[in-house]
């Protein structure tokens, strides 16, 4: 039997970092709460929902996480079917999750095998840490695999082979990247027969092409455990018996599936036999399900739903005073973000002048800004100082990305466009008026030729000494919506000039000298 086991545009993008350990990233994982109570056999193990360990590596602080990310796991393709020596499941399968000895278990699991700590490694985390499999607060769980040997003995299987019995396939109900699976206590036996849980990866997101060489990468376990292309085995051919803290037969510890866009795993589940003498046999009875290899499989995986906004401090610049963009990259967790950049070029409508960041690095050429590690909740700043200019594209964007898979791509990018006000430059010199100090070009100031040009409001009271004033056309183009109750000719001193229609705005009267010219 087995064992159990303001002046320039600015675009500003905020940097607020959270207070955080040194070294935390919150990760995904299983724990009790993962799934609710249940027992096998069963072919589908039901949806395991991941928890955010808040203190990723050194604690178990668990909180949900929204939005919801789920695994299942499912058995198809079954081998060895007879009646004998098979679950009564749909199809009839000596592979099934629940099981223990034979016996209905719970499928959701604790570590089995009563491996070590160290043996596992949670995403994100330094080698040999992050997971609790076997201390006293353990809080790590997975699904539990048994897989029944007696119908290998029943059909006469060699004692040393090393037979399919079925596929499983871990299904996400979004992508992830690089998921971590945590395998716990490979190995088990039958008299002098030991046997060894073993997994080929197959297929990812259902592709018919195999997985390229590299998918797979050993971080951490016991020695026996090991990677070989695309085949997760046991070298061991000895004792079998599992000992706490793992037996030297023991396939326990961590591999990390590497990928971007996973939505699915499947791989194909066989039993290595390693007799000990001519004797063994697979189970002592060629009928029933109780001899068999149980072991947990558990997932771990990171995730960052990254953010950025933007706000225009006027929607209306000009060509001669500045305006500020606010754009905010944040990283609403559940995990930090590597390798975070934000894209932010300047548009072709203003001049770069100057930068500053808060972190990382900017390339006003060419609108990177590498931002590095972005920790779980928190967010970021950039200052871009430019002035624009009378032609081009205003319309300003940025998007944000990091290492890890998000959640919630649909805030990764935005766009604001101001609209800059028109371009009038009554004297043709180049300079719009609302910059020019002399914008009709007669070598005197604006500022001493006349005493108001009103816009925007009520007139109010203007001087003008021997200056003609004119009232523009009601509903024109440039100016519209202004009816000037008087018009007429200055003959000195002050006059005073009302909008007819009640202060709408967006218009403006004409004063000039008896020269003609616009003052």
């Amino acid at each position: 039997m087995r064992n159990t086991k303001s002046n320039s545009l600015v675009v500003v993008v905020m940097l607020l970092l959270s207070s955080f350990l040194y070294g935390q990233n919150p990760d995904l994982e299983f724990t009790s709460s993962s799934r609710g109570t249940g027992n096998g056999p069963v072919l589908n193990s039901g949806a395991f929902t991941f928890l955010k360990n808040t203190d990723n590596p050194s604690g178990t602080t668990y909180a949900a996480y929204t939005p919801a990310l789920t695994t299942t796991f499912t058995i198809s393709n079954p081998q060895y079917t007879g009646t004998n020596t098979t679950f009564g499941t749909s199809p009839r399968s000596p592979l099934v999750f629940g099981v223990s000895l034979g016996s209905n278990a719970s499928i959701i699991s604790n570590f089995i095998g009563t491996p070590l700590d160290s043996f596992f490694t949670a995403s994100g985390a330094t080698v040999g840490t992050g997971i609790l499999a076997s201390t006293a607060t353990a809080s790590n769980r997975g699904v539990r695999i048994y897989c029944a040997t007696n119908p290998l003995r029943e059909n006469a299987v060699p004692t040393n082979a090393t037979p399919y019995m079925g596929d499983i396939t871990i299904t996400f109900n979004r992508s992830v990247n690089n998921p971590i699976l945590h395998i716990s206590g490979s190995g088990g036996g039958s008299g002098t027969q030991a046997f060894f849980g073993e997994f080929e990866l197959t297929s990812i997101n259902g592709s018919a092409s195999p997985p390229a060489s590299g998918t797979l990468t050993k971080l951490s376990g016991t020695t026996p455990l090991y990677v070989s292309g695309n085949y997760i085995g046991n070298s061991s051919n000895g004792n079998y018996t599992q000992v706490p803290g793992g037996g030297a037969a023991d396939g326990s510890g961590s591999i990390q599936v590497n990928g971007t866009g996973i939505t699915s795993l499947t791989f194909k589940y066989y039993l290595k036999g390693a007799p000990f003498d001519g004797a063994a046999q697979w189970a002592a009875s060629s009928t029933g399900v109780a001899t068999g290899e149980a072991l947990t499989l558990s997932v771990s995986t990171l995730e960052s739903d990254l953010r950025v906004t933007q706000s225009a401090s006027t929607l209306t610049p000009d060509y001669c005073n500045n305006m500020s963009f606010t754009v905010n990259a944040a990283n609403n967790g559940a995990s930090n973000s590597p390798n975070t950049v934000v894209n932010a070029a300047i548009p072709s409508g203003y001049n770069y002048v100057s930068h500053t960041a808060s972190a990382g690095t900017y390339d006003s050429s060419t609108g990177v800004w590498t931002l590095g590690t972005l920790n779980d909740a928190s967010t970021a700043t950039l200052t871009i100082t430019v002035k624009a200019k009378s032609t081009g594209t205003y319309a300003f964007s940025s998007s944000i990305s990091g290492g890890n898979s998000d959640p919630v791509t649909a805030n990764n990018s935005g766009t604001i466009t101001p609209v800059p006000i028109t371009f009038i430059d009554s004297d043709g010199d180049g300079v719009t008026d609302t910059c020019d100090l002399d914008d009709d070009n007669d070598g005197l100031l604006d500022t001493v030729e006349c005493g108001t040009i009103f816009t925007n409001g009520d007139l109010g009271t203007g001087n003008g000494t021997g200056a003609t004033i004119w009232n523009l056309n009601n509903n024109t183009t440039l100016y519209p919506g202004w009816d000037i109750s008087t018009t007429g000719s200055l003959s000195g001193g002050l006059q005073a000039y009302t909008n007819a229609n009640g202060g709408a705005d967006g218009g403006r009267i004409e004063i000039y000298n008896d020269g003609g010219h616009l003052l």
